[in-house]
């Protein structure tokens, strides 16, 4: 589910919860919301909802939700989009969920705006439409709603669906950072940070970053504890300190942050700042993967592939590459490549390796370029390792470190040399070739 998709209301819940449950006039509730009165049926479909009071069923909170939306009670309308939205009680349907919040936000209902207007910004059961997306955030925010607020500031600073305006979008940040509300402020506080770390629309300034983000790692939003994390580990405005940015990888990991997970898990297996460790790495890697990151689910893999800390197994790489290219990672294509050219897990079938090598690139990953373009080099073929030649001049693939970059450099040296080999025809094919790989053609449109 999208972050910013609200569950419900909380303070029409707080409402609900002590005039209903606690009280104990769910018999009364009961009565009326099966004599048609639309509020009574909300309410029950809340208290099914939320377990408060009665045994707790999704399906009886849509099936109230639904009774009270049929007749026009927009707080109902908004509940039952969240529960299309979530797929619970019914078959997760985002086009459904648009249609009911699309009737809430006509009301003037601010979360039915947010969240309808999460739902073009993403293109989830509608066609993607970020100018409409920008306008029911801006009505949402009109009426006061903060979490509107915050994701105007978004728009703002990106430009998406509105002109880039990155001083209205701090405007908006200063503002909210003085929230009462503890959320607002740490996201705020965060943002805030991060327009000072990268100098977006404003003078970089390191300083302001560290306070900024400080205020909102103490109150605990993990985001703003990986950054410092990263910006303690590269030394950023000369601030260089290992432990603090352990530590704050350390914290945010403990409390379920993925991507710090994933780079903790990262640094003990390689020992960076950290006595090298595998079986922690792999601690970290499985806390990371259990959560869906897809880098964690790739680096399993290989951890079994080398037998790194774990004894050797090609059968395990294999099917921890296979969850990670689930999540369409691209390293994970190029990975299973290798050990099908190489017959480890696999009979030897260049024709699969390949095709994973193929995908790997169309993905953004330039681990497989340099094979590639060997392997029709060794074939007398220049006419397709031009192609390759023209994929590492390309500033669109992911080169990840030093040693790849020297290999793209290495290509290019050879372009003038192989390009003399070639015909016009035969060069002009290339082109398409590499255009191809690097902007693939969409695939039909999946309903989610």
């Amino acid at each position: 589910m999208n972050t910013f998709i609200l569950r419900i209301n909380s303070t029409v819940l707080i409402c609900i919860l002590m005039s209903c449950a606690s009280t104990g006039n769910f018999k009364t509730l009961q009565q009326k919301a099966q004599k048609g009165d639309a509020y009574s049926q909300n309410k029950l479909g809340i208290l099914y909802e939320r377990g408060e009071g009665v045994v707790k069923s999704d399906s009886l909170a849509v099936y109230w939700y639904r009774k009270a939306a049929e007749q026009g009670e927009m707080y109902a309308q908004n509940n039952l989009g969240i529960m299309y939205t979530d797929g619970r009680g019914v078959r997760q349907d985002y086009s459904e969920a648009a249609k009911w919040y699309g009737k809430a936000a006509i009301q003037n209902y601010d979360w039915a705006q947010y969240n309808l207007g999460n739902l073009y910004r993403f293109g989830r059961g509608i066609t993607k439409n970020l100018e409409e997306g920008f306008r029911l955030m801006q009505l949402a925010s009109e009426q006061g709603n903060t979490d509107a607020k915050q994701v105007l500031a978004l728009m703002y600073l990106e430009g998406t669906g509105v002109a880039k305006n990155p001083t209205l979008a701090h405007d908006i940040f200063i503002r909210l950072s003085k929230n009462s509300n503890v959320y607002t402020q740490r996201f705020s506080q965060h943002h805030l940070g991060r327009m000072n770390r990268f100098g977006l629309g404003i003078p970089q300034d390191y300083d302001k970053a560290y306070n900024w983000l400080h205020k909102s790692a103490d109150l605990g939003f993990h985001p703003a504890q990986f950054m410092l994390g990263a910006m303690y580990s590269l030394g950023e405005g000369g601030r260089k300190d290992t432990t603090k940015s352990i530590g704050w990888y350390t914290k945010a990991a403990t409390e379920g942050h993925r991507e710090s997970q994933f780079v903790l898990g990262s640094k003990y297996s390689r020992g960076n700042g950290v006595p090298k460790d595998n079986a922690k790495a792999m601690a970290w890697y499985l806390k990371a993967a259990e959560r869906g990151h897809s880098g964690a689910l790739n680096n399993i893999g290989e951890m079994y592939r080398l037998g790194s800390g774990v004894p050797q197994s090609f059968s395990k790489a294999i099917e921890w590459y296979n969850k990670a290219i689930e999540k369409k990672s691209a390293i994970a294509y190029s990975n299973l490549g290798e050990l099908y050219e190489a017959g480890q897990g696999f009979p030897v079938d260049t024709a699969e390796a390949f095709k994973n090598y193929l995908k790997a690139i169309e993905l953004g990953s330039g681990l497989p370029v340099k094979r590639l373009f060997e392997y029709h080099m060794a074939k007398q073929n220049p006419a397709e390792a031009y192609v390759y030649v023209l994929l590492a001049k390309s500033d669109k693939l992911e080169t990840y470190n030093e040693e790849i970059r020297r290999d793209f450099e290495n290509l290019l040296l050879q372009e003038s040399t192989i390009m003399q080999r070639l015909s016009e025809q035969e060069r002009a094919l290339a082109e398409q070739k590499a255009n191809k790989l690097l902007s693939p053609e969409p695939k039909d449109k999946v309903e989610e």
